[in-house]
């Protein structure tokens, strides 16, 4: 199965997107990093689609700035489907705020294998982190504040 590799998206300002800023579909070896995200409905996605038997692999999102967004979806979806987890993400050093209106949580994991989440700072959010169907998550070193950054 084809897929996309070495993609870098480094420093850049992504402000209201009236879908998601980033999708990742597909993709292997990917450092998302060092960008802003502002009111947007959605801020990176990742995942599979729904009839496809691969999914992403060896993520890195770092270092982003996650402020606010548009509607009810998590800022950050990793997602793969039966028989075809997403794996290998990454998710750290990243600030999310003003998101308390989003019920999903900052990070959103479903279907997906082998993900780290550490060292983000979560300010005003209903949620930081939303598991379903998925193993081996690790989720440690964050911290959360209900106060505005």
């Amino acid at each position: 199965m084809f897929f996309w590799s070495n993609i870098k998206i480094l420093y850049n300002t992504f402000e209201g997107c009236t879908y998601r800023a980033i999708r990742v579909f597909k993709f292997r070896d990917v450092l998302i990093e060092g960008n802003t995200f502002k009111d947007c409905f959605g801020s990176i996605y990742v995942g599979a689609s729904s009839n496809d038997s691969k999914a992403g692999d060896t993520i890195l999102i770092n270092n982003n700035k996650f402020d606010g967004a548009t509607g009810n979806v998590s800022p950050i979806s990793i997602n793969g489907v039966t028989g075809a987890l997403t794996k290998n993400v990454k998710v750290i050093n990243n600030t999310f705020k003003n998101l308390s209106h989003v019920s999903g949580g900052a990070i959103y994991l479903n279907f997906s294998t082998s993900i780290f989440v550490s060292y983000n700072h979560f300010f005003d959010i209903s949620r930081a982190l939303w598991v379903q169907n998925s193993e081996n998550v690790t989720f440690e070193s964050n911290k959360t504040d209900v106060t505005s950054l």
